[in-house]
Formats: C-alpha cells, structure tokens, sequence
C-alpha cells in the first residue's frame, strides 16, 4: 500500500526550552522560527521541577507566558510531559519512581539516557 503526504500535513518543528532562555529573547526566537518555516514547538519534557518544585504546589506562569508568545508568533505546541527529569524531592521522597534498569537496580536522579 502506498500512502502519500501532502506537504501542508508534514509540521516542521523543534524542541524548545524556554526555561533556559531569558524571556526577553523569546519573541525573537519564536519569529525566527516562524521565518523559517517552523509550525510547533515541543516543550516542557524536562520541566517538572518548575512546574512543580514541591509536592503539590504547583507554577505553571512561566509556561504560560511562553506558550502564549508562541501563539502569538503562530506556533503550535506540543506540551511534553516531564517524567523524564523528576524533580529531586519526588525521587527522594518516592524513589520507588526512579526508573529501573535491566538488572532491577534503579537508576540515579539526572540520568536522562542509558
């Protein structure tokens, strides 16, 4: 069977971390991306501790703010969910959550890739 694309259903994105930028450099970043034919963003993956830096309280202004400059400029976001980087107080106080290797022995707060 063979499937054809359309180019307006293929979106050109990227990972963006807005955490790690200072916000007055987000609206440039954003336009530069929309000039260069950049429809989505993804987000977030990496962010629980910002979202949540105790146990439930949470802080969602920050991703707020830039999920609606990247509107503004006419991005998409794809909101990724951060269990990839736990924040240090749920590994310490459930570290049955970290994640496990082969060998059942789990794996140290930080280690992102085996």
């Amino acid at each position: 069977m063979t499937k054809s694309l359309k180019a307006d259903t293929i979106q050109l994105g990227a990972c963006y971390y807005p955490e790690h930028w200072d916000e007055t450099l987000w609206d440039d970043d954003y336009r530069r991306m929309r000039e260069l034919g950049f429809s989505v963003i993804r987000v977030a993956e990496f962010a629980w501790s910002i979202m949540e830096p105790e146990e439930n309280v949470f802080r969602f202004d920050l991703f707020d703010r830039a999920l609606d400059a990247a509107h503004h400029h006419g991005l998409q976001v794809i909101l990724g969910t951060p269990t990839a980087a736990p924040p240090a107080w749920l590994t310490h106080r459930y570290p049955e959550v970290l994640r496990q290797t082969c060998h059942a022995s789990s794996e140290a707060k930080g280690i992102r890739f085996a």
